[in-house]
């Protein structure tokens, strides 16, 4: 397994205290790691304070357990190894899988890990809390956010057409709009937010918007805000 480093804490709780050397292995990251119920809530809550994320991997399978650590703002997902069978929709909503493996269980984390360290990404753009925002393109995007009524539809294949129509005289952007019309899908909108890898189309719009002031393409940010909201929703 590949390492991976990342800036999300990983809380383990096992009461034989047996998986936790396993999961410390395949990490760069320190691993947390509790037998006792209350030391491992106490360590959670204290800790709430710097605001990192947090994936606890447990082997309970008890209600009343699963649904403290559920109770904890902090726990972004759970994770559970355990051979039980439980319906998954029975279980708290942070559940993301039980794994009767620890190999599934550590594909399920390092899964786990690239969605959530999507999400923060995606959340240090929409909720930029900027005063002056007028220089400001992370500023200028949360305001449309904000604003945006998930009613306002734009299918692809206008959003495609005015693109092209806008940056005509571009090649180079004119190349990049090719890519997203051939690669893009609406579960991995998430990876469009990355103005290094992929600068259009959430870069290049409302940079463009913001040197204008060109109301056309803000409209045409609203194609991608849709998929967005569906990825951004608990």
């Amino acid at each position: 397994m590949v390492s991976k480093g990342s800036g999300i804490r990983i809380v383990v709780h096992d009461q034989n205290d047996r998986i936790h050397s396993i999961i410390r292995d395949t990490m760069i990251e320190k691993i947390e790691s509790f037998y006792n119920l209350p030391s491992c809530i106490s360590f959670i809550q204290q800790n709430s304070i710097d605001e990192r994320a947090i994936i606890l991997v447990t082997t309970s399978i008890e209600d009343h357990i699963l649904q403290s650590f559920e109770n904890l703002n902090s726990i972004e997902a759970i994770l559970i190894l355990s051979k039980s069978r439980r319906e998954i929709d029975t279980l708290p909503s942070k559940v993301i899988g039980i794994y009767s493996r620890i190999d599934n269980l550590l594909q399920a984390l390092f899964e786990t890990l690239d969605t959530i360290e999507l999400q923060l990404d995606a959340n240090s753009i929409l909720f930029h809390r900027q005063k002056d925002g007028s220089d400001n393109i992370d500023f200028y995007f949360y305001s449309i956010w904000k604003t945006h009524n998930t009613n306002q539809i734009l299918t692809k294949k206008v959003f495609i057409e005015q693109a092209r129509i806008l940056f005509r005289s571009y090649r180079k952007i004119k190349s990049l709009i090719n890519d997203f019309n051939i690669s893009y899908k609406s579960s991995e909108v998430l990876y469009w937010l990355d103005k290094y890898n992929h600068p259009f189309p959430y870069h290049l719009l409302i940079s463009n918007a913001l040197r204008t002031h060109d109301q056309q393409i803000l409209q045409l940010v609203h194609f991608f805000l849709n998929d967005l909201s569906q990825q951004m929703k608990p």
